[in-house]
């Protein structure tokens, strides 16, 4: 029997045995983003920008070819902590295997930041999030770190893998609509 090893599966559980391959396995690094929020992590982001301090969570998702589909944030956890790229294990296993199982193969695909007031980080501001995201290997080449704010009263994002010599690579990121569901532009 093999077991589909999630992102989430293969950093935070010692499982050895047989491991299927997954189609990030193979996929070529992430070239663009097409960001098709629900509802619901509309409202994740929205209600972090809120507030004045820092927030990032997981983003799920799926990856075809160099273009990555963005459906759902969440917040990093339940255990408190002063660092806002902290991740809660357990919180993200859980959520990575009801996603994967709800919803047809998502995975955890990124990492989204909200800085400290809500309004879209410098780009010094930035790439300091890059490099501290990068330390804690939560942004690749096929897993961007994606940056949410406030520009002109309408939410945007922003997003980077990691490109040559481990420098900061920024991804076209854009908006995607479904009929369904509205969206913010």
């Amino acid at each position: 029997m093999q077991f589909e090893m999630l992102r989430a599966h293969q950093r935070f559980l010692p499982l050895i045995g047989r491991r299927q391959r997954r189609q990030f396995d193979e996929e070529p690094p992430v070239a663009d983003i097409d960001i098709v929020l629900s509802r619901e992590a509309e409202f994740v982001i929205r209600n972090a920008l809120s507030t004045s301090s820092q927030h990032s969570g997981p983003l799920f998702g799926r990856q075809t070819g160099r273009t990555l589909t963005l459906a759902y944030a969440a917040t990093h956890g339940y255990r408190a902590s002063d660092d806002p790229l902290s991740l809660d294990p357990q919180y993200l296993l859980g959520l990575s295997d009801a996603y994967h199982q709800v919803t047809g193969g998502l995975d955890w695909v990124g990492h989204w930041v909200v800085a400290e007031g809500g309004g879209l980080p410098s780009p010094r501001a930035a790439l300091h999030w890059y490099e501290l995201a990068l330390q804690r290997h939560l942004v690749t080449t096929q897993y961007p770190l994606v940056l949410a704010g406030w520009r002109d009263s309408h939410l945007s994002l922003f997003a980077c893998t990691v490109g040559e010599n481990e420098d900061c690579q920024w991804v076209p990121a854009r908006f995607v609509s479904t009929p369904e569901e509205p969206h913010v532009q």
